[in-house]
């Protein structure tokens, strides 16, 4: 059942790429972990089921047109993990828009409190990372997870 669910949420990043209408961002998570590695902190692994989640989160975001950590349909974090077939022990998730690429969006996460305070949180150790465009804006959502 689980490998479904997954298998589900990588057909829908495939036909969210093919579309154009969101997409992954590596070079955003090779730029938080050198900035966890300068930290001390432990490496980040991309995880398919978080960026399944990501760019959900993402693609969803920009249908209803806003930035917020609800879903349009109400959805919370743990819902969307859940629905990526993600059981976790720790989850967080980053948001941003208009930030052009990965360093100026993780300069303005790294200017907010709460959302540096996530990205330099010792649990993490999987990140998906999606990305879409609201009105002409890059629209980013980060999710750290650490499975149970």
């Amino acid at each position: 059942m689980r490998f479904l669910r997954l298998h589900h949420w990588l057909l829908v990043i495939g036909l969210l790429l093919a579309a154009g209408s969101a997409q992954a961002d590596p070079a955003l998570l090779a730029a938080i972990n050198a900035e966890r590695r300068q930290a001390g902190l432990g490496l980040l692994l991309a995880d398919a089921a978080l960026e399944a989640a990501a760019l959900a989160h993402a693609t969803d975001l920009t249908r209803c047109g806003q930035l917020s950590h609800r879903g349009c349909n109400g959805s919370e974090l743990p819902d969307r993990l859940r629905q990526a077939g993600y059981f976790y022990g720790f989850a967080a998730e980053n948001i941003a828009l208009g930030t052009e690429d990965a360093a100026s969006t993780l300069a303005a996460w790294l200017q907010s409190p709460s959302h540096r305070a996530n990205l330099l949180r010792p649990e993490p150790t999987e990140a998906g990372i999606g990305r879409a465009e609201l009105d002409g804006r890059s629209l980013w959502v980060l999710v750290l997870g650490k499975r149970y």
